[in-house]
């Protein structure tokens, strides 16, 4: 699954490697559009806006990916305690409004954006209407993938 998941985190995103900081051997994190395209069928199905991709909440959205497969944990909250809205901030995104989804283990974008529709809260973050921009990743250690999205609306 892994070699999978890198293969198509690389074929979807080649220059987005240069965005990430250097990553451990066993944590690689990648802008990873298919997510940000399921998630915009789902708004659009709905009548909302599709959510614009922007490199800064890529980046944000890479670094907490590559932090959590790093260090092996799951929390929006880092173990050093930064937020999304710090990371998004510190990633250069002014925001007025932001969120993140983050999910374990699912095999592909499909498999986690379906787990986030079937979440109360990961489901408002994506339909959110004052949500405009968007960032993804996936980062994979130890066999395992780590996917995070952040949300944004700048001020």
């Amino acid at each position: 699954m892994r070699a999978a998941l890198l293969a198509l985190a690389l074929l979807a995103a080649p220059a987005a490697a240069a965005q990430q900081p250097a990553a451990d051997p066993q944590a690689i994190a990648h802008l990873f559009p298919p997510l940000v395209q399921a998630m915009n069928a789902e708004r659009t199905a709905r009548g909302l806006p599709p959510l614009a991709e922007d490199t800064a909440l890529a980046n944000a959205a890479g670094h907490h990916a590559q932090d959590m497969a790093r260090r092996g944990y799951l929390a929006h909250a880092s173990p050093d305690g930064r937020r999304p809205g710090d990371r998004i901030r510190a990633a250069g995104f002014d925001w007025c409004l932001a969120a993140e989804n983050i999910a374990f283990a699912q095999a592909d974008a499909a498999e986690t954006v379906a787990a986030w529709m079937g979440s109360a809260g990961h489901r408002a973050n994506i339909l959110n209407p004052a949500a405009t921009h968007t960032g993804a990743a996936i980062a994979v250690a130890r066999g395992r993938p780590y996917w995070v999205a952040v949300f944004a609306a700048p001020c």
